[in-house]
């Protein structure tokens, strides 16, 4: 880490008593989401966040775990396994019928994270355009 970079732990976001410039966060996991969603929160403009997010995910939509849902929810992701031909033939199923979602439908997620997310917070990190999609860096500069 270069000198001039401030590196903080997601433990540490909640310390920073001012604002920087821009804001990098590392990772497109549950930790990763959470730091973006606390930067959002924290009303820090989209334009200075930067995601690196070494792979695009499949996330849970929230809604299907609430506890009246929770049934329903098991037997249609078991129907879907049931009916397809295939893993991405299901898995497509789940996302057309939002209990699976990924964040750029232009890209097949290559990880199942078990990330879950509400309809709003999935929105919100929508929002993040600044996404570099690297797998292991050397330095920070």
């Amino acid at each position: 880490v270069a000198p001039d970079v401030t590196l903080v732990p997601i433990n540490g976001l909640t310390k920073i008593n001012r604002p920087w410039q821009n804001y990098v966060v590392i990772g497109a996991g549950k930790t990763g989401i959470d730091a973006i969603l606390y930067l959002l929160n924290m009303n820090v403009a989209v334009d200075k966040i930067v995601w690196i997010m070494p792979n695009d995910s499949w996330l849970y939509n929230r809604s299907c775990f609430a506890l009246h849902k929770i049934l329903p929810y098991a037997n249609s992701v078991s129907m879907a396994v049931n009916q397809s031909a295939n893993f991405k033939e299901c898995v497509l199923q789940n996302g057309e019928r939002w209990r699976f979602v990924r964040l750029d439908e232009a890209r097949w997620p290559t990880k199942f994270k078990c990330a879950t997310v509400s309809v709003e917070e999935f929105n919100k990190l929508k929002e993040i355009k600044n996404i570099i999609r690297q797998v292991g860096f050397q330095k920070l500069v």
